[in-house]
């Protein structure tokens, strides 16, 4: 899921975050900067409690590396990645 940032957000919170056959994943988008302290705090956060924290710069790098953390297959390699089966298909 996509998080928008707001007034109710926990500050340094990843853009993309989700669950995948139990494994919490998060996802830090970034054009031309590095992450924040407070975003680095966040992401520890996560990966101390077993999730997987990655962070893309492009639609291929965050499909990829997202892959590559949960050691998922890759078939697909569209603009969208199919949700509901290991091997991305819908």
């Amino acid at each position: 899921m996509k998080i928008h940032g707001g007034p109710a957000t926990l500050v340094g919170a990843p853009d993309i975050i989700g669950c995948w056959y139990g494994r919490f994943f998060a996802v830090e988008t970034k054009l031309d900067t590095d992450v924040t302290p407070r975003q680095a705090y966040v992401h520890g956060k996560i990966q101390d409690a077993g999730g997987v924290v990655v962070v893309a710069h492009s639609v291929q790098e965050a499909v990829q590396a997202t892959a590559n953390a949960l050691r998922l297959p890759l078939r697909h390699r569209s603009r969208s990645v199919g949700v509901g089966t290991p091997d991305g298909t819908r």
